[in-house]
């Protein structure tokens, strides 16, 4: 019995660091998780899916520490049963981080969303080069909202549109001014001085 003292020590060391670095890990991936939910809420989405990628690793990790000290049996031992307990708490917490993940997909609807906001800005710059302007504004408008990585891009578009509309308008109103101007010219040579009166008076 008193050579087995030191090798249960050693052992409890182990459990114990293992433990410890369960615990460590678990409070870095929630923290990590947090701030990938902020940035998920600031549609910030490549930064928010590199924090649940690592957040996800982080979790796998305290998960296979916690493990060890989680199965150990402590019957006859109070010191180890508070150990095994306190693992199998923070075992069963890390646990449910991981379900969470997998329900939730996090990742993925991040990819997507960056994918369908990319997509929106390449139908926005289709349409500008076939002369769409509405459309073309109206997507880049929605690429920006989406996916706010891409205002400068999408803004670029938009600008673009608002130009052309300019340009096609321009020539279009000096037509029309032309046009009722020659109206209005051949109507008092055709009438004479009374219609200029009529229009003066």
């Amino acid at each position: 019995m008193i050579g087995e003292t030191p090798v249960l020590l050693n052992q409890i060391e182990i459990w114990q660091h293992a433990l410890e670095e369960g615990r460590n890990l678990l409070a870095e991936a929630s923290e990590l998780q947090a701030a990938a939910k902020q940035a998920q809420l600031l549609r910030q989405w490549t930064d928010a899916a590199d924090k649940f990628r690592q957040a996800r690793s982080i979790y796998d990790a305290a998960q296979s520490c916690l493990a060890v000290p989680a199965a150990i049996d402590a019957s006859s031992y109070r010191a180890l049963r508070a150990l095994r307990d306190e693992s199998n708490e923070l075992l069963r917490q890390t646990r449910d981080a991981l379900d969470e993940h997998e329900r939730a997909r996090w990742v993925e609807m991040c990819e997507r969303n960056i994918i369908v906001a990319l997509e929106m800005q390449q139908q926005a710059q289709t349409a500008l080069y076939e002369g769409n302007l509405d459309a073309a504004r109206a997507l880049a408008s929605q690429a920006r909202e989406m996916h706010p990585a891409l205002r400068e891009e999408a803004e670029r578009t938009m600008r673009a549109a608002v130009e052309r509309a300019g340009e096609k308008g321009g020539p279009v109103s000096m037509l029309i001014m032309i046009f009722a101007v020659a109206v209005l010219v051949g109507l008092i040579v055709a009438f004479g001085p009374q219609l200029w009166h009529w229009i003066a008076g």
